[in-house]
């Protein structure tokens, strides 16, 4: 069964990076410390993947609620799985199949997909053009003043993605600390200022037909018994809250955008590999295959979790703390953090010559998708892209 998700903000919300604040018994050295944060956008996939696993222990009985432990672990271990997104994993998640990519939508189910990052509307109604000349692709009538930016397509229509949003400015004195199974101490006055910026959709959608909301593709079990129903989700950081609508989708198979180019002319004898998601990939050998890659990039770490019912052994008990590997002295049972890596943000572009072949007969567009075409990303909405 393929369930659409639909999240609409019931206030402003914040989707956290790299970077966070300074709580009490951190190393003021740290580097991934700050006063000042910003939201992301979007969420990340995994996110989305921890919202529906999150849901279904909730809803089907086996959480009371996000402060505290399993019920019953055998049962959760079916449900959701043994553990949370992991590289090289390319099974099921209990009774979730596969998540599509987070997109943004209207009122009324009209999806904004990412568009290519060098589709832009030029000053004066100009345009750029991708132009080759011998064994060289550039692109003509770009300017750093114009530049490329990430943008929204939908309706034969690009928009900036930032004008989508709205950025609501917090300033504060005093941080509140995720639980984690210990007592917080008070910080020190010198410790609790703090400049966080927010994220909302922007209010006049209706009129614009702009997006107040996000969505995203599953492809669940249906076969098992369990419930996920539309309800009240918390999601994303400082305890962010979302109208959750959930709806059989009627669909086969997670369904693809049709991607064009609206601005940016290209000649015929050139492809294009477009990001509608983050992607985890060998850019040193996209890089080789491509005659010009127009990207951003975004860092990325995860959290690990394990539901374990062995004698002795150690499950993920605290869900609110993270274990760093260079912090010893952190709660036993607590989330594992990965290692972080840099992804190929969503709209970024590999233009390739379709004609030319690799040392080992492939064509470009063979080797390309064999780079992107990774299970245990793609499973959960990574990696995901289109040709055109």
């Amino acid at each position: 069964m393929i369930l659409k998700i639909s999240l609409k903000p019931l206030d402003k919300f914040f989707f956290g990076g790299e970077n966070g604040f300074q709580e009490t018994g951190q190393d003021k050295n740290n580097r991934r410390t700050t006063y000042v944060l910003t939201s992301r956008n979007f969420p990340q996939q995994t996110a989305a993947l921890g919202l529906l696993r999150n849901q279904l222990l909730l809803q089907n009985g086996l959480l009371w609620d996000n402060t505290a432990q399993i019920t019953n672990r055998k049962k959760a271990k079916e449900l959701i799985g043994r553990h949370g997104f992991r590289r090289d994993f390319t099974g099921p998640y209990g009774v979730i199949r596969k998540v599509g990519p987070v997109y943004v939508e209207t009122a009324n189910g009209v999806i904004w997909s990412p568009a290519p990052l060098d589709d832009v509307l030029m000053p004066k109604e100009e345009s750029m053009t991708l132009t080759k000349e011998a064994n060289r692709v550039w692109l003509k009538g770009y300017t750093a003043k114009g530049g490329c930016y990430a943008s929204l397509q939908s309706d034969k229509k690009n928009i900036k993605t930032e004008a989508a949003f709205l950025n609501r400015k917090q300033v504060g004195i005093t941080k509140s600390v995720k639980p984690s199974g210990k007592a917080i101490a008070e910080e020190a006055a010198e410790n609790s200022f703090y400049f966080q910026t927010f994220k909302a959709f922007q209010p006049n959608h209706s009129v614009k037909n702009y997006p107040d909301r996000f969505c995203f593709y599953a492809e669940v079990d249906d076969t098992k018994a369990s419930t996920l129903k539309s309800a009240i989700v918390e999601f994303g950081g400082e305890r962010s809250t979302f109208q959750m609508h959930v709806s059989d989708s009627g669909l086969s198979e997670i369904p693809a955008v049709n991607l064009k180019y609206l601005y940016t002319q290209r000649p015929s004898d050139l492809r294009s590999l477009v990001c509608l998601s983050p992607a985890l990939v060998d850019t040193k050998a996209v890089s080789s295959l491509a005659s010009l890659v127009v990207s951003s990039s975004i860092p990325f770490r995860f959290l690990q979790s394990s539901i374990t019912d062995q004698e002795g052994a150690t499950g993920t008990e605290y869900h609110q703390a993270v274990h760093r590997e260079k912090d010893k002295s952190q709660t036993k049972g607590a989330l594992v953090e990965s290692r972080l890596f840099q992804l190929l943000d969503r709209g970024s572009v590999v233009h390739f010559d379709p004609k030319a072949t690799t040392t080992i007969g492939q064509t470009i567009e063979e080797n390309l998708i064999e780079l992107f075409n990774q299970p245990d990303l793609r499973n959960i909405g990574y990696n995901q892209y289109t040709i055109i």
